[in-house]
């Protein structure tokens, strides 16, 4: 029981559940304020849920299919688990995106309600639907592009198995910086939030 529940596997799986929890509850927050259906989030429960699958089945039924085609590259079967780890890496920082896209939404929702910016509200929302597209499809890209140079360029120049493995290792490196990005930026936010909420209550700004 201790090894399922320290496995790398359960940790990966774990936190993506968490990080989607954490998704869900931010965009019925978001929902709420801005006094959208409740009904509206079920096609992205939907979404959430199948990820979910699809993540546990990269993990646990996917193994012999990547390793197939790995084998035919020129026997890299062993950058199975490196492959699956940079997708988890990347799946990560596009659930961070999104959930700095709702935190600062619900931060604008607040403010506009105290300010009366609505307009605001909705012109960002536009913006965001734009970001989020263009956050999944560029991390997605860089994946899938990243790891094709890669694997081509260990053809092409007969690298060494190390030399190949310090090169798919810096495409963590190169997510991380936008994590970072994203982490600070809710941190910012979230703050602002507080700040506001603090000013509220104090009576320094008047609501409506």
């Amino acid at each position: 029981m201790n090894k399922l529940f320290f496995s790398p596997q359960f940790i990966t799986l774990a936190w993506t559940f968490g990080e989607l929890f954490l998704l869900v509850g931010l965009q019925w927050v978001y929902y709420d304020l801005a006094k959208v259906a409740k009904k509206s989030i079920i096609p992205f429960l939907v979404v959430y849920v199948s990820i979910c699958i699809f993540c546990v089945w990269l993990h646990f039924g996917a193994k012999p299919i990547i390793e197939g085609w790995l084998n035919t590259l020129g026997g890299l079967q062993w950058a199975h688990s490196t492959l699956v780890w940079d997708f988890f890496v990347t799946l990560w920082a596009v659930i961070e995106g999104f959930v700095m896209l709702y935190v600062v939404s619900i931060y604008f929702l607040i403010k506009g309600s105290i300010t009366e910016g609505n307009e605001t509200i909705r012109t960002f929302n536009v913006y965001g639907t734009l970001i989020k597209v263009g956050i999944v499809i560029l991390l997605t890209s860089l994946y899938i592009l990243y790891h094709y140079y890669a694997f081509n360029v260990y053809g092409e120049y007969s690298l060494r198995v190390n030399e190949l493995k310090h090169i798919l290792i810096f495409f963590r490196r190169i997510i991380g910086l936008f994590w970072i990005a994203f982490e600070w930026t809710i941190a910012i936010f979230i703050f602002k939030v507080y700040f506001l909420l603090n000013r509220m209550k104090k009576g320094d700004l008047a609501v409506g």
